[in-house]
């Protein structure tokens, strides 16, 4: 005697996959979760942190031999924030914060970070555009945006190669539209 269960294997085998999703998705709230508590409590130092160096820096000449570590000081607490503030959106405990932003500037800002991140057998080419239109934008994002098209071109390239990161004014209009998929 036969007995056809092609359809109950199916079925167990859906249920098993939908456990498994079910699973991963439990652990990606509780990360996010973690993710959250751990950049808040850093964001408070940070706040600490840069509240102390903007009142030294204004206690100092900017000649002065330790303004510039200052300043360095500032920077990089300022950076940090915006890390964190990546972290809180990723936890979706802040929303997103555009800015009137020059775009150059801040892929500059990123550059040494993004080198650390692909690797030394890619060479990173950085061709920033001329006077540029600035833009409204969460720098957080950008950062994020950056981050991960480096990456994703880095596993692409999958040895030594190049990135080049390009800026440049572009007005997109109706008669655009059908010319780029967004």
């Amino acid at each position: 005697m036969t007995r056809e269960i092609t359809e109950r294997k199916q079925a167990e085998e859906e249920q098993r996959k939908l456990r498994e999703q079910l699973a991963q998705a439990q652990k990606m709230e509780s990360v996010g979760r973690l993710a959250g508590g751990v950049a808040h409590d850093f964001n408070n130092m940070l706040f600490v942190i840069l509240g102390h160096a903007e009142l030294a820096l204004g206690e100092l000449a900017p000649d002065h031999p330790v303004y510039a570590d200052l300043k360095e000081i500032d920077t990089a607490g300022r950076r940090s924030a915006g890390l964190v503030r990546q972290l809180l959106a990723f936890a979706r405990k802040q929303t997103v914060a555009p800015i009137v932003l020059d775009l150059n500037e801040t892929v500059e800002g990123m550059l040494k970070m993004l080198r650390r991140l692909i690797g030394e057998n890619i060479d990173l080419a950085w061709l920033p555009g001329q006077q540029l239109y600035p833009v409204r934008m969460d720098p957080s994002q950008i950062d994020q945006i950056l981050a991960n098209l480096c990456v994703n071109a880095k596993d692409a390239i999958n040895g030594v190669g190049r990135i080049t990161i390009e800026t440049h004014n572009m007005t997109v209009g109706r008669e655009h539209l059908n010319q780029y998929s967004f």
